[in-house]
């Protein structure tokens, strides 16, 4: 009986380290996708205000090319 206990012990101790290295290698994945979705989030925002300004830009040229009209 005493070979049992041991062996399950031991499987014990093994089970534990491969849930700690699991865990730790999730909570990793987690940050990293945590970072790639905040950096993504402000290359969208850079890429907004780029096409905004390009907007506003766009229209002053317009404005610049109408002709003034005589009212």
């Amino acid at each position: 009986m005493e070979t049992f206990q041991e062996v399950a012990e031991s499987q014990k101790a093994e089970d534990e380290k491969e849930s700690s290295a699991a865990a730790g290698l999730i909570e990793k994945l987690s940050v990293e996708e945590k970072a790639e979705k905040k950096e993504g989030e402000e290359k969208s925002d850079d890429k907004t205000k780029k096409e905004a300004g390009e907007e506003s830009k766009a229209v002053e040229d317009k404005k610049a090319e109408e002709p003034a009209s005589s009212a």
